[in-house]
């Protein structure tokens, strides 16, 4: 049996109401006293949020590492994707370079304008 076209967006594709939606949290803690940091993650089906886990799993274990590697950062890290390409990513540098201007999230834009 065909689709009728009220069933389909302009692609051809199922519309995303019909898709499956997840909502996903993620939490990063850092204990002081013990100089240690938790990552904490969890999704909720039937949520407004669709992810794609390849990509989240990859972000965190990214974000993972430059946490550990670079502890005196406050941990914040940006990626930038478009069409489904990965074309910025960034880690906070604002106690590395002492310039609030150095967020990830700004950095990450600034570089994904000159791509």
């Amino acid at each position: 049996m065909s689709k009728s076209p009220s069933d389909q967006n302009l692609s051809g594709k199922k519309s995303d109401s019909d898709q499956k939606k997840v909502k996903t949290e993620f939490l990063i803690s850092k204990n002081i006293e013990s100089d240690s940091i938790t990552f904490q993650l969890s999704t909720k089906e039937d949520s407004v949020i669709k992810t794609d886990n390849k990509i989240l799993s990859d972000f965190l274990n990214k974000l993972e590492n430059l946490v550990t590697r670079d502890r005196e950062e406050i941990p914040s890290f940006t990626r930038i994707y478009h069409k489904e390409k990965l074309i910025s990513e960034t880690f906070n540098e604002v106690e590395k370079k002492s310039d609030s201007s150095f967020h990830s999230e700004i950095l990450c834009i600034r570089n994904a304008k000159e791509n």
